[in-house]
């Protein structure tokens, strides 16, 4: 491994004394230095083959000046608070959150009882809301009128509050929050986070938020024909865009959703009723188990994403919504596709685009065919009609070369999870090494790659036959063990499509065991 820096380079190798040791095929960890710099580093792993080509960029990471603040605590009883779960302690937890963020942060603890609010309870930044533990701490939200006789329930046109809103660098640990209040902002779950700079959770970036050992009851839903997919609403909502963000063992009854995240971690988590959302980069699922729900896990690795010792139990087995992808990463968004007229070590110029500056941002460009043909880099920026990469090229593209450019999942992993009575894995459209490892599924539906080539319209809104052009280059299925189920790669090529490339290239599948198929009618095995 190598951390490449602005001042410096380290190079560690596979030795014990480093902290540096390989946990399984896809997971390299290493221990810092003490004494490494404060600053940004490029992270580079290298596959012990090939030389200075053997070595790939693994991600980045940031170091920052290790900090030393004492931590003060701030007893909401000490404000006022009565935890007997009739009076509205909304006050007095407001009150011990003023008094913590004053003194420059700290933890508002909650002991034994039961805290019902009828407002949604804001977190500003640096505070923590912690409880004794989540069989003894229960934050309460009422003053919204459930039907008469029956559990709180919502619809999608009739959505309550959010009992918590989670602002960045905060914290809920070790307690319960149930019910639902009728003041406030929020709407979408049980708990939400929300930009320090907006009123409402619809814009903006949340980051550093750990939500730990707690648990989330979320409320059933009404059935409409608009909440098919999940039995509970959403426990928790991460918005829009967020960064490190740690959901770490804690009970849930609904979904948990991080729309846009980049270094977070979901661990060690109980899902009931729900799933899980994410669009991810650099970001770990790990010994997740989720039982009890008719959806999927819907995780996008947009790149050097970790989904790994996941268990799936009872979910739809063969659902209408859904095709039984109870792993489903989904693409098909729409693209820009061309041939280059320049390009340098680190760009691609299109003079014929006119595209809005930074659109591109975190997007993957892959060359389709032509000079170059198989490479892809991720996209740093663009202007008018340049794309920077992270990367250079090894072969140049030239005039005879095609590119697409768009939303891509990319170089991420998933080994070792466990699928029981449920659908399998689906890659659906534009994943680009992705690997399949160790999966163990049993009275499962099938797994799934599949490629497009399919007429609509372009990134620019025009109506052609280039608009949507979705590979499955790359990706690998590696000693899987598939019980009552299939494997297969589609390619859904139109024929009076003009020729992009290939949309399944290089993907192969080794030394995996499928032991009693499920067969359709008339289905074959060739």
């Amino acid at each position: 491994m190598a951390l490449r820096g602005a001042q410096e380079t380290l190079v560690f190798p596979p030795r014990q004394d480093y902290g540096l040791w390989e946990s399984d095929s896809h997971l390299v960890q290493l221990k810092l230095p003490t004494d490494l710099k404060p600053g940004d580093y490029h992270v580079y792993i290298h596959n012990s083959l090939g030389g200075e080509l053997g070595w790939r960029k693994a991600g980045r990471v940031r170091v920052a000046p290790k900090q030393e603040k004492p931590v003060r605590v701030f007893d909401v009883r000490a404000h006022g608070g009565k935890g007997d779960g009739v009076a509205n302690d909304l006050a007095a937890i407001k009150a011990a959150m003023s008094a913590a963020q004053a003194a420059g942060g700290g933890v508002v603890f909650f002991p034994p009882g039961t805290y019902a609010v009828d407002e949604s309870v804001r977190v500003p930044s640096g505070v923590t809301l912690r409880g004794a533990s989540r069989e003894n701490t229960v934050i309460k939200g009422f003053g919204y009128d459930p039907a008469q006789g029956s559990r709180p329930w919502y619809s999608p046109d009739n959505k309550p509050s959010s009992v918590i809103l989670l602002g960045s660098n905060t914290g809920l640990e070790s307690l319960t929050v149930s019910g639902c209040v009728s003041k406030g902002a929020g709407g979408e779950a049980l708990v939400e986070t929300v930009p320090d700079e907006v009123v409402v959770p619809a814009g903006g970036e949340v980051h550093d938020v750990t939500v730990e050992g707690c648990q989330l009851r979320g409320q059933e839903v009404h059935p409409t024909h608009r909440t098919v997919l999940y039995r509970f609403g959403q426990a928790l909502v991460v918005g829009q865009t967020s960064r490190r963000i740690r959901v770490l063992n804690n009970a849930t009854e609904g979904s948990i959703v991080l729309r846009v995240t980049t270094r977070s971690e979901i661990v060690n988590n109980r899902i009931h009723g729900g799933g899980v959302a994410a669009a991810a980069y650099e970001t770990i699922m790990d010994r997740n188990i989720l039982t009890d729900a008719p959806s999927r896990i819907l995780f996008y690795p947009r790149r050097h994403s970790y989904v790994r010792f996941n268990e799936m139990h009872g979910f739809s087995r063969f659902s209408w919504n859904n095709a039984s992808e109870s792993y489903l990463v989904h693409g098909g968004s729409v693209k820009t596709v061309g041939s280059p007229t320049g390009a340098s070590a680190n760009t691609l110029v299109d003079a014929k685009q006119a595209w809005k500056p930074g659109h591109y941002k975190d997007a993957t460009v892959v060359i389709t065919s032509g000079r170059g043909f198989g490479q892809y880099r991720w996209v740093l920026g663009n202007t008018e009609n340049t794309l920077t990469l992270e990367q250079p090229w090894r072969v140049m593209p030239d005039a005879t070369s095609e590119y697409v450019v768009g939303m891509f999942h990319t170089d991420s992993a998933f080994y070792g999870n466990l699928n029981e009575g449920c659908g399998t894995l689906h890659l659906w459209l534009d994943c680009i090494g992705i690997v399949v490892e160790r999966h163990r599924a049993s009275l499962s539906g099938g797994t799934d790659v599949w490629g497009r080539d399919v007429t609509s319209v372009n990134e620019q809104g025009v109506a052609d036959k280039l608009g949507y052009f979705h590979p499955a280059w790359y990706n690998m299925f590696l000693n899987n063990w598939l019980d009552g189920s299939f494997m297969r790669m589609v390619s859904g090529d139109r024929a009076d499509n003009a020729y992009l490339g290939p949309v399944l290239f290089a993907n192969y599948a080794v030394a995996n065991t499928i032991r009693q198929p499920h067969m359709r009618k008339h289905a074959f095995v060739n």
